[in-house]
């Protein structure tokens, strides 16, 4: 809208006189509202920010009521490992409320985040990359698998990105081609990494193997990305006779753990998880493994 800028009408009837003319013999009436538009267009054009600008400015650092914001990602591929909506809700409200509980304001992104990027419409037929794409409009720092709770992971640790803010996988298994289960990257950290995906996309590379192609396109470039050891996963009993200890030297190592239905169910092999027929969920058997790290291992109840 002209008007929004201060270019009036006079500015734009001007412009049928400048055909036969040189600027020299516009009307005065018309010269002085023509240089007001334009340079309130070179002014607006420089103010707009790239896509990039424009996702680094949205920086959620702190979340509701002065806490620090972690996130998840619940797209339509995500979904379809459950085997019901209410499953699927009784897992994410869990994820939220232990995260909650470790004094973070806990948010699960969905599609209709990531259909605000930019992006999207390119990328939509790929949903591996769908979570970076909400990361990105969201301007969190701070990504968790739905699977991953912490352990000792306190809210002073938001205080200051880890690296700079660089993209950094704080999963080791990311460079055996895991998808990552803990994320820190500020905003322009996941446009460079959406920006090394895209390419890839609606290609034969599929999902896991966009975590191969970020670390290929990050191998010969040092300090491009870090990859960090705070994830513990499964479950890991001591060799003792009892079979009811968690094995804490091992927990140890972690800020947070990471927890599949398949380490659920090795751990009911492994004498460590009771088998519950009635559960609707894997919500028991992570209630009672948390409880049993908690309750025998002294550094996880600094969480």
């Amino acid at each position: 809208d002209p008007e929004e800028y201060g270019c009036g009408r006079r500015a734009f009837e001007a412009f049928p006189k400048l055909r036969d003319r040189t600027i020299n013999k516009v009307p005065k009436k018309y010269l002085w509202p023509l240089v007001g538009c334009f340079v309130m267009f070179f002014f607006v054009l420089a103010r707009t920010p790239s896509r990039v600008e424009t996702m680094a400015n949205r920086s959620f650092i702190r979340g509701n009521a002065g806490r620090p914001s972690i996130y998840s990602y619940m797209g339509t591929s995500e979904m379809s490992k459950f085997d019901s909506q209410s499953e699927m809700e009784e897992i994410l409200s869990f994820w939220k409320s232990k995260w909650s509980e470790a004094g973070w304001d806990a948010i699960v992104l969905k599609e209709e985040d990531a259909r605000l990027h930019p992006l999207f419409t390119q990328l939509e037929e790929d949903p591996g990359v769908h979570r970076w794409l909400a990361m990105s409009v969201s301007g969190g720092i701070w990504y968790a698998d739905y699977r991953t709770y912490p352990i000792r992971m306190t809210p002073k640790i938001a205080s200051n990105p880890p690296n700079d803010g660089l993209f950094t996988v704080h999963d080791p298994r990311f460079n055996h081609g895991y998808r990552p289960t803990l994320i820190s990257a500020m905003a322009s950290e996941w446009e460079r990494i959406i920006d090394q995906v895209s390419p890839y996309a609606n290609s034969e590379i599929k999902i896991p193997k966009h975590e191969e192609v970020i670390i290929e396109s990050n191998v010969e470039k040092q300090g491009r990305i870090n990859v960090e050891n705070w994830v513990a996963s499964g479950v890991h009993g001591t060799a003792d006779a009892s079979r009811t200890n968690l094995d804490c030297a091992y927990y140890s190592t972690g800020t947070v753990v990471h927890m599949t239905r398949t380490d659920i169910k090795a751990g009911i092999q492994l004498g460590l998880l009771q088998n519950d027929e009635r559960a609707q969920s894997d919500v028991p058997y992570l209630q009672k493994f948390l409880l049993m790290l908690r309750t025998q291992c002294p550094f996880a109840q600094e969480g």
